[in-house]
Formats: structure tokens, C-alpha cells, sequence
């Protein structure tokens, strides 16, 4: 039986069956206000619902041929029962009766279109040309509705956005003819120049689609979002002057535009950020907007706007990969991008499952998806065995079966070493290996969901060896320097050129210095066992830094960082790092230090029959006697620390007289007493008074070449 409402709304729409008269068409483009209503109702309703409300609504036609409302409201049914031909000629009529109704016209187009998409257009002939007139007509159709509404564009959008969605890529460019003839119109409506934008990035034209929405953005109304859309299509395309574009969007008042900001931000930004934004607006939200894109470029070593521009890349690319906005692998992939490896695993009572691994330098990311009932939402699962609904305990005695556990195991062996050596080992390690995968697993789930990357990827591993030295006040002021070394073996090229990328952060986090520049290294021995070596001063005030260096050679690279680099602040109590080094070493590099050179090898490797030179720059407040005191001790492979020890047969040195400023401690150790190991040396400078200044670093001796 029919729902009592759909009646109810098919005669209260009409007026009732004695309506005295038509509506006349000078009142036709008024809209009725119940339509919305009727067409939510024809989708909620059964066919046997339906053919009711149709011999009703063509009882109430025989008794109004000539009311728009009723052959409208046929027209939409007609086309809900899936009878194109009778919706077109229903909206036909209608147009004839009310000219200026824009559903009318789109409804006119949507049938022309369903009946030129059943027609087999494979066979030549007649049946063909039937169809190329059909899309004609809905193709001029779609053109009128937006010329006489143009807020028509939101449902042709929809038609696109149905047609793509089922791999029918020719009823959307019918869609886009109409658009396109409306919006070549004289007196047209940004919001069609917009809806033809958009058309066009559906379909894969981005060119077309800056075009349409550089040309909205001309028009009244459509500045702001069509400076914003053209903007982002030019970040998506990787575009350069995109960001500048962007940013202009970003200061327009326009809430719209805002939002579509936002929404984009707030994929990745923390609440903080997000708060931050709410709080701006105008040329103080572009900067704010600026900022936070330039920060993540600075995070991640790169140049300004290639933060920007992978994030839209990857949001195309997810937008394409999953229909559901809600699911958590989309979220990861614009955080993070594209996975470095993946699995999954088919098992019979198991979800569907995928597991993506991110290779990064500082240790992977692995994080783990299951579906539910609704397979386009995936969700992260803090361990492996997750996927299959497993809650048991850690120690691996709970419901999900073995042979299941290992089925999972196997499938991602080929994701990473862990998972490998726990699919080939014994079964009964499986419970520590559990509680192990657990813990990393949680981790990772926090990181994925929480932080973004965009790390620098090099096609080949460099072997660098980089130190950072802040040995104290120089001639030019504070500063930190940049020593690396290269050994041959890496088989360089013979430019001698390094790219060297570096950002320092302060104490707060904040970026205080970026450098991106190209070293002349120095040339490598002609023996073949030499070093590229190269040296970089970067002039920092006094405080506490972190820092992070990419160093680039042709396709090779590699990103090194220092959490504890500490600048000495004029008129303290400081001693600098420690510089080690070795003349006869060929790794090692001159660098101006207080007087003299100072000898520094960032590769570390002493030989037994070498001396290690020890230089360091000691700050004092006022004159003092500096006692220096230097120890040493091994460093176990087996993690046991050992004692500091007196460094053999060195005795005590001799304490030395400074005025307040800067001095230099420099010392020539001998390494002969020490076995071949990795070892630290610790300086220790007593200023009297039972104060006192230590600095710690570590090197390798290794037994002489025979």
C-alpha cells in the first residue's frame, strides 16, 4: 500500500484537483517549494508505491493538461520507474508550459541522455545516430537549464560525479557539452563557470579546468573560489606558481573558500594549528597559511612549496584509491604518501586486510588495516593479529587459531625482516614475538594517525659520515661547523660536487636556519683510499639546537641529524664540542679554530700507531686556572657500560692560566695502548671552585694495515 505522505504531498503540491487555473508564465519561475520533497520521497519508495502515485498524478493530468507542477512530478517518476521516454516527454511538456523552470530543462536533459546511453551505439547505422541526437538534445537541454537557473549546477555535478563512478565516461562529456555551451554564454554565472571546472578536473582535463576556474574567478562572486580551485589544480600538477595563488586565496573573507582551506589543512594539521587558523583572517590567515606549509618544508629539508604540492598530489591520488573519506588508509597516505611495500592476506573468517611499511631512516613505519562491515572502511589496527578480530592476551594464548597466526605471519614476510624472522621461527616463540609486534604496532598507529612526511628519497644509500661542532666564539661570531667525509668506495662521481641541505631548529622548534648550497669538495687521493671531504660554517646565536643535513652526491644521498647542538652564549662558562682529528688521517679537513688550524676527522677511524689530536675552545666569565683532565672508555657491542679510566700513560696535565674570554685546549694522544674498538673520550676542564666543564666523543682504532 502506498505511504499516506506521498499522496498527501502529490495533492497539496497541486492544489488540490479543483485548482481553477494554471500558473501563468510570468509566475512559472517561481519554484515549488515542495519538489525537493517529492523527489527525496520517489527514492525512499517501492515500484508498487510508485505506479500508484503515477495513476494518480495522470488522473490529476487529465484534469490539468495544462499544469507545469503535475507534468514535472510525472517526469520525475517516469524517470525513477526507469521509463526515459515517457520522462522526456513529460519534461518536454513541462518546458513548453514553464520555459524558465531550470528542473524542468535538466530533467529534460537527464532523459534524453538515459535514452541515448540504451542505445547500442557499437552498431553502425541507424541505432548509432538515434543515440548521437539523443545526447545532442540533452546535451542543449543541460544548456538551458543553467542559462534560465543556474543553480541547475549542482545537480549536473552529480550526474557527472553518478557517470564516472559507474565507468561512464561518455554521458559525463555530454554533461560537460551543456556546461560548456552555458558557460560560453553571454551574462553567465560563476557558479557554471565553476561547475564546468570542476567537469573538466573530472574528467581528467586539468588544463581546461584552471582555465574554467581562472576565468570564474573574473566573474561576481567567484574571485575567491576560483582563485582558490585553480590553485589547488596547479599544487595537484605540481605547479610552482600554484603556492602564490594559493596563498592569495587563503587571505579572501569569503567562507566558502575558507572552509575548502581548511578542510584541506585539516588533514594533517594538529588542533593547535587548526585552532590557530580559526582565530585569523585576511592577510594575517595567508600568512598563518604560509607558515604552516613552510615549517613542514623545513621539517623535511625541502625547498619552499614542495610540501604544498605533494599534499595535493596525494590527495588526487587517494581521492581516486578510496571512495570512502572516512576510511583510515586515506588519512595515512596524505600524511605519509604512497607505502614503500604492502601485504595482505585472503583467509577464510578474516576481513579483508592490507599492511603498508614506510622505509624510513630513523627506523620503519608499519601500520596495519582491517575492514568491517562496510568493506570501503578500513581502520588501523594496533597489531597484525588485530585483523582478524583477535583480543586476546599478548602471550599468544587466545582464540585466534595457529594456523591462522601463521597464514597472517607468512603473508607478510615479505614486508620487513621482523615479520620474516618470525614467520620462519618456532612456534613457540611466537608469544614474545606477539607482545613485541604489539607494542611496535600501537606505536606506529599513533605515529600514522598524528604525523606527516614528506622525507627526501635518494635512488642509492651514500656512505657520509657528517659531525657537527660547535666549538665555541669565533672571529665572526658564534657559530656551528659542518665537516663530512666520503670515501671513495661510494663510487662517486668525478664532479666533485655535494649538495648539502641543512635546517636548525631552536629550543622551541622553531626553524632559525636553512641552508640548501653546493660544496667544491675537496678532490679524492689518487690511491684510491681516500675521502671527498667538504666544510660548511653556519653562523648561529648562543642557545640549544637540533639539526638535520641531507647530504647529496649525484643519485646517492643521506639525511643525518644532531638533537643536542649547543652554541655557547657570550660571557658563560662553556666548553665547545671536541674536535678529533689527525693529520695523517685522509678523511680529516683544516678548520679555523681560535689561533691555529684545527685538524677534524667526521669519519672517526684512528689507526693504532696514530695520535688522536684533541682541540676544544673553553668561554670563561672571568680569569681562571683550567685544569683539563682526560679520560676514556670502551664501547661494548653487548650494551654493558664500562669505567672511565685515565688515558694510558698521558699522567696530568698542566693546568693552564685564562682570562675572561676564549681559550683553547689541544692535545696530541697517543692511541698505541688501546685495542682496536670503538671507544669515548671524555675532556673534563675544572675551572676551581669545584666547578667544572665536560664534553664527550667518540672514535674508532683500528689495528695498522699490513
Amino acid at each position: 500500500m502506498i505511504k499516506p505522505f506521498l499522496i498527501l504531498q502529490a495533492v497539496v503540491a497541486l492544489g488540490g484537483p479543483n485548482r481553477s487555473a494554471a500558473p501563468s508564465l510570468q509566475t512559472a519561475r517561481d519554484r515549488d517549494p515542495l519538489i525537493g520533497a517529492f523527489r527525496d520521497s520517489l527514492a525512499k519508495s517501492d515500484p508498487d508505491q510508485l505506479r500508484v502515485l503515477e495513476r494518480t498524478l495522470m488522473a490529476a493530468a487529465k484534469r490539468e493538461r495544462s499544469n507545469p507542477a503535475i507534468h514535472l512530478r510525472l517526469g520525475l517518476l517516469a524517470l525513477r520507474l526507469g521509463d526515459a521516454s515517457d520522462a522526456a516527454s513529460e519534461f518536454k511538456w513541462t518546458t513548453q508550459l514553464a520555459p524558465l523552470w531550470g528542473l524542468a530543462w535538466f530533467g529534460l536533459g537527464h532523459a534524453e541522455l538515459l535514452m541515448g546511453e540504451t542505445v547500442d551505439t557499437s552498431r553502425a547505422g541507424r541505432q548509432a545516430l538515434l543515440a548521437k541526437d539523443a545526447w545532442a538534445r540533452a546535451s542543449q537541454a543541460f544548456s538551458r537549464a543553467l542559462a534560465v537557473d543556474p543553480g541547475q549546477i549542482v545537480l549536473l555535478d552529480e550526474l557527472v560525479e553518478q557517470r564516472l563512478l559507474i565507468d561512464r565516461r561518455a554521458p559525463a562529456e555530454v554533461v560537460r557539452d551543456g556546461i560548456r555551451r552555458a558557460a560560453a554564454a553571454r551574462g553567465r554565472s560563476a557558479a557554471v563557470v565553476l561547475g564546468l571546472g570542476r567537469t573538466e578536473r573530472a574528467l581528467g582535463d586539468s588544463a581546461a579546468a584552471v582555465a574554467a576556474f581562472e576565468a570564474a574567478a573574473t566573474l561576481p562572486g567567484g574571485r575567491a573560489l576560483g582563485t582558490f580551485e585553480a590553485a589547488r589544480l596547479r599544487l595537484t600538477r605540481g605547479e610552482k606558481p600554484g603556492l602564490e595563488q594559493y596563498l592569495e586565496a587563503a587571505g579572501f573573507d569569503d567562507s566558502m573558500a575558507v572552509a575548502l582551506v581548511r578542510r584541506d589543512l585539516g588533514w594533517i594539521a594538529t588542533g593547535a594549528e587548526l585552532e590557530r587558523f580559526d582565530r585569523v583572517t585576511g592577510a594575517d590567515r595567508a600568512r598563518f597559511v604560509g607558515e604552516f606549509w613552510a615549517h613542514r618544508d623545513r621539517n623535511d629539508l625541502r625547498q619552499t612549496g614542495e610540501r604544498i604540492r605533494e599534499h595535493y598530489r596525494r590527495l588526487a591520488v587517494a581521492d581516486r584509491l578510496f571512495t570512502n573519506k572516512d576510511d583510515q588508509r586515506m588519512a595515512v597516505m596524505v600524511r605519509h604518501g604512497e607505502p614503500t611495500s604492502r601485504a595482505s592476506a585472503r583467509l577464510p573468517g578474516v576481513p579483508s586486510n592490507e599492511s603498508w611499511r614506510y622505509s624510513r631512516g630513523e627506523g620503519d613505519l608499519v601500520v596495519h588495516f582491517a575492514s568491517g562491515a562496510d568493506s570501503t572502511y578500513f581502520r588501523i589496527v594496533g597489531s597484525l593479529f588485530d585483523v582478524a578480530g583477535d583480543t586476546g592476551s599478548p602471550a599468544g594464548d587466545d582464540r585466534l587459531g595457529g594456523d591462522i597466526a601463521d597464514q597472517l605471519l607468512r603473508s607478510r614476510a615479505q614486508l620487513s625482516p621482523f615479520y620474516q624472522a618470525a614467520a620462519s621461527g618456532r612456534r613457540d616463540q611466537l608469544g614474545p614475538f606477539r607482545a613485541r609486534e604489539r607494542e611496535v604496532g600501537q606505536a606506529s598507529r599513533n605515529l600514522a594517525l598524528t604525523t606527516d612526511r614528506f622525507p627526501l628519497r635518494f635512488e642509492r644509500d651514500l656512505a657520509v659520515r657528517v659531525q657537527w661542532l660547535a666549538l665555541g666564539a669565533q672571529s665572526a661570531g658564534p657559530r656551528a661547523d659542518v665537516v663530512l667525509a666520503i670515501p671513495s668506495f661510494a663510487e662517486l662521481d668525478s664532479s666533485g660536487l655535494i649538495r648539502l641541505r641543512i635546517v636548525v631548529w631552536d629550543s622551541t622548534g622553531g626553524p632559525v636556519r636553512a641552508v640548501d648550497t653546493v660544496l667544491m669538495a675537496g678532490a679524492q687521493s689518487g690511491d684510491g683510499a681516500g675521502f671527498l671531504r667538504g666544510h660548511l660554517a653556519i653562523g648561529l646565536p648562543g642557545g640549544r639546537y637540533s639539526a638535520r643535513a641531507a647530504v647529496e652526491v649525484g643519485s646517492r644521498g643521506a639525511v643525518v641529524t644532531r638533537d643536542d647542538l649547543i652554541v655557547a652564549a657570550e660571557g658563560s662558562d662553556h666548553l665547545g664540542d671536541l674536535a678529533l682529528g689527525s693529520s695523517r688521517n685522509r678523511s680529516s679537513i683544516q678548520i679555523l679554530g681560535l689561533g691555529e688550524r684545527i685538524e677534524v676527522d667526521p669519519w672517526g677511524l684512528y689507526r693504532r700507531s696514530d695520535s688522536l689530536v684533541v682541540a676544544g675552545l673553553v668561554a670563561v666569565a672571568g680569569t681562571v686556572s683550567v685544569q683539563p683532565e682526560v679520560q676514556v672508555r670502551s664501547v661494548r657491542s653487548d650494551g654493558k657500560v664500562e669505567r672511565w679510566r685515565g688515558w694510558p700513560d698521558l699522567g696530568r696535565l698542566k693546568p693552564m692560566s685564562m682570562a675572561a674570554g676564549v681559550g683553547r685546549v689541544s692535545l696530541a694522544l697517543p692511541l698505541r695502548k688501546l685495542k682496536a674498538g670503538v671507544y669515548e673520550l671524555g675532556l673534563e676542564v675544572g675551572l676551581g671552585s669545584g666547578r667544572s666543564l665536560r664534553r664527550v666523543a667518540q672514535f674508532v682504532v683500528a689495528d695498522d694495515e699490513k
